[in-house]
């Protein structure tokens, strides 16, 4: 997750490159007034955090997910394992696994 934040977050500087020209104040990853026409490494270095962590907010949120998904599918795996164990049965009940 860190190494697609930072992917991510590299990303807004060279969209800010890009486009410096065009108005997206709406984003607001530069601070009051207009983006800076020279390179300023103290600016993009805050622009890069800002960035890091807006998309460390919005990928916390899909580990978890992924997660469950994941662990759905182990559940599934192990009880198809268990169904096809033969060696799994009850004499007194004469009865296979169910699963």
């Amino acid at each position: 997750m860190v190494i697609f934040c930072a992917c991510a977050a590299t990303w807004i500087l060279v969209w800010n490159q890009l486009y410096r020209s065009s108005t997206n104040v709406y984003l607001d990853f530069y601070s009051v007034g207009e983006p800076p026409i020279v390179w300023n490494a103290k600016t993009d270095i805050l622009v890069w955090l800002k960035g890091f962590g807006t998309w460390i907010l919005l990928f916390t949120n899909m580990v978890p997910i992924s997660l469950l998904v994941s662990l759905e599918i182990v559940k599934f795996t192990q009880a198809l394992f268990i169904g096809w164990d033969w060696q799994i049965y009850s004499v007194e009940k004469d009865m296979p696994t169910k699963v």
